[in-house]
């Protein structure tokens, strides 16, 4: 028996295994669905006043995507950050209408349109602290670090501005400690001003993160004068021991009293006198002239090395007898 086939009835059977095709094609999709995952997406706060700040809030919630392998890949891909790529899936908390204390807020999903899949948030809701901020002015203190360059002393720095306002939560007020800016002191130049970020910390030396200087960074000038290459100081004897018994130093003079001190500048700067090494007056009974060295700081050279000490004594008067005459 012979079968014939029109045109038409050709491009029917065709059209048909194409429709079959795609169906199917379609019922696999469907059934190639993978099992849910849990993402954490980041939690944006929007519309708090000025007057307010959430003191106590999650940086992020957990939703649960559901659809097929492609359909979740690609949910991942729009959950992640990357280099110049913040995600596309986040999720809001308007807070337009927040007042102070703890309380719980709606949450809701912020997705690119037409999203394959499907998200839903795990809580609905979030619970967040609201506080009333406090501005406060305080003044900079700066606080050095390292060693400034041998040809100079440092005389102190000031800052401008010399007071900034401090911003941040109430109940945060009580725990400054100090607001400083700091200044390296090995990278200090005559006549130039330096920029330094505003800390505020607690009394454990901590940054009150919650809190905020404006301006945040501030000027810092040093006061700077060259060092000096020569000093003169003063001569002061150490002394050792006690005269012997029924006599006391009267007077004593040092020869010279003043010496002329070199070497380190910044060393120099901090010293303000010279000590000699002990001059011992045990069991001395009359007048003596020592001749002692100067105890010299390592760096510091002197042409004097050793001062001229003159002792003066004198006898104790003898206590007066009972009878009015004078004891032996």
């Amino acid at each position: 028996m012979r079968i014939s086939l029109r045109a038409n009835d050709v491009l029917l059977v065709v059209s048909s295994l194409v429709l079959s095709l795609l169906l199917w094609l379609q019922v696999q999709s469907q059934g190639d669905r993978s099992p849910d995952r849990t993402f954490d997406v980041p939690l944006l706060l929007r519309g708090l006043g000025d007057d307010f700040m959430a003191t106590h809030a999650p940086i992020s919630v957990k939703v649960i995507a559901s659809g097929t392998t492609q359909q979740l890949n690609e949910i991942t891909k729009m959950t992640q950050f990357g280099v110049n790529k913040r995600p596309e899936v986040v999720a809001m908390i308007d807070l337009e209408n927040a007042h102070e204390g703890s309380r719980k807020y709606p949450v809701r999903l912020n997705a690119p349109t037409g999203i394959a899949g499907s998200l839903e948030l795990v809580r609905e809701t979030e619970r967040i602290q609201i506080e009333r901020v406090t501005r406060t002015p305080k003044k900079v203190a700066v606080e050095e670090r390292g060693l400034q360059p041998a040809n100079l002393q440092y005389n102190g720095s000031t800052t401008e501005p010399t007071y900034v306002v401090v911003v941040g939560p109430d109940s945060q007020l009580s725990r400054i400690a100090k607001v400083r800016v700091m200044l390296d002191l090995t990278k200090i130049r005559p006549a130039e001003t330096y920029q330094g970020r505003v800390e505020i910390l607690d009394h454990n030396n901590q940054p009150l993160l919650q809190m905020r200087a404006e301006p945040d960074f501030v000027t810092v000038r040093p006061g700077l004068a060259s060092a000096p290459v020569a000093k003169n100081v003063i001569v002061t004897p150490i002394w050792h021991g006690q005269p012997a018994f029924g006599f006391k130093v009267r007077s004593y003079t040092i020869e010279p009293s003043q010496i002329s001190l070199g070497g380190n500048p910044a060393m120099l700067a901090k010293i303000g006198i010279i000590e000699t090494e002990a001059v011992p007056l045990d069991g001395l009974k009359s007048s003596q002239v020592f001749t002692a060295k100067l105890s010299l700081p390592a760096g510091i050279e002197s042409k004097t090395k050793s001062v001229r000490i003159s002792i003066r004594l004198e006898a104790n008067p003898a206590p007066a007898s009972p009878s009015g005459g004078t004891g032996l």
